[in-house]
């Protein structure tokens, strides 16, 4: 991750970990793996930008509704006095010219300090080519640019930032946990019900370990002409998931529907996506959304069966086919899944009207339908698909 100046470093983990301290003083349960990710989130903002740090604190820190306004009240009274806009300089040391903040009387705990570090550390190795601030504010521009309108170097960059992004939301243990004969942490509840039943001489200790997700995917991606712009990155989204779920199966559509999940088992996304256009039937073609998702439920109905299945619509919504059959598909569809999502890259401009017939035949049966133009919009469906899991 690119960081701020060596001077400025120990006062962002300072407020960092402060406001960890904080949130958990009041009641809202933050963790260092909860810290790190918002290390993680601030690569992708400016870090010196109120609001941009807030929305970043409160994606990874904050995991109930009913959380949300304590979080607002608790992140303004810590981050009072900071600079407010790049422009607003810090003073010697990271600490703000108009006084002390609210959280210089916390002390960061050891631990939590070091793995935030070492989180820094590591990602400020990975891009010690560029300078920090550039590279921050570089970063924070790509991730909400139109994947539509990125040049050939942004595409590159682009790619990489992607596969960070997914691996980094969903390459973590679940919050389930169950109990184990061994792991790290102490299941005392289990371990004094145990003692209780058996009796406490020679009590033995039960341990925690995180619950298998049991979450089943299926991505079915539009690959017609409309979406010329948008698919390939796309399938490059469903190859960084199918990299981090383990459960997954993968389908592509134009006017029919072909199963790509065998393809996406090659080692490296080009060459998977080389063997995905060589077998998709309709590549660039025209759309027949209806006969598509026939085919899809069809061939997946064992798997749609399933009460943890997601699937996943990726597609602008252009149809050519019958709409009564798209409109009996994508509601029996949605009668065997457990949450149904459609992203779709037009949503993310500003004047988007779901005008188009696919869409408005499918919206009353989506459980989401979500923005798929960016890296930003991207990085939100991965948090969604791992509140999931």
């Amino acid at each position: 991750m690119p960081v701020p100046s060596q001077a400025d470093t120990p006062s962002l983990l300072h407020h960092v970990v402060a406001l960890g301290g904080r949130l958990r003083d009041n009641g809202i349960a933050v963790n260092p793996a909860s810290l790190v990710d918002l290390c993680r989130a601030l690569e992708l903002v400016e870090w010196r930008n109120r609001e941009d740090v807030r929305s970043a604190a409160r994606a990874t820190l904050v995991t109930r509704r009913e959380q949300l306004s304590l979080f607002e009240r608790i992140f303004d009274i810590h981050w009072t006095g900071l600079p407010e806009s790049p422009e607003q300089e810090a003073g010697p040391g990271g600490n703000d010219t108009k006084g002390g903040t609210s959280g210089e009387s916390e002390t960061p705990n050891p631990v939590e300090l070091q793995v935030l570090s070492d989180a820094l550390e590591s990602s400020a190795d990975r891009d010690s080519h560029s300078p920090g601030d550039s590279a921050w504010s570089n970063a924070d521009l790509l991730t909400r640019k139109d994947l539509g309108s990125l040049d050939e170097d942004e595409l590159l960059r682009a790619r990489q930032l992607l596969a960070a992004m997914v691996k980094a939301l969903l390459n973590r243990p679940g919050r389930r946990s169950r109990s184990a004969r061994r792991g790290r942490e102490v299941d005392f509840r289990a371990s004094f019900r145990r003692g209780l039943s058996r009796g406490f001489d020679g009590l033995e200790l039960r341990y925690r370990q995180p619950r298998p997700g049991k979450l089943k995917l299926l991505l079915l991606c539009d690959v017609s002409g409309s979406m010329q712009r948008y698919s390939e990155f796309l399938l490059q989204f469903v190859y960084a998931l199918r990299g981090q779920l383990p459960d997954i199966e993968a389908a592509v559509f134009a006017t029919h529907m072909t199963p790509i999940t065998n393809q996406l088992r090659a080692k490296g996304v080009q060459q998977s996506l080389v063997a995905v256009s060589s077998t998709a039937s309709g590549w660039g073609g025209g759309t027949d959304i209806g006969q598509s998702l026939l085919e899809f439920n069809d061939y997946y109905d064992r798997q749609l069966r399933r009460s943890r299945a997601v699937v996943v619509i990726l597609s602008d919504g252009w149809d050519r086919g019958d709409a009564r059959v798209m409109r009996q598909e994508i509601a029996g569809l949605r009668r065997r899944v457990h949450r149904l999502l459609w992203l779709n890259p037009l949503l993310g401009a500003a004047d988007y009207q779901p005008l188009c017939r696919g869409i408005r035949l499918a919206l009353p049966y989506l459980d989401h339908f979500l923005p798929a133009h960016s890296l930003a919009s991207l990085a939100d469906v991965a948090r969604l698909l791992r509140r999931f899991n």
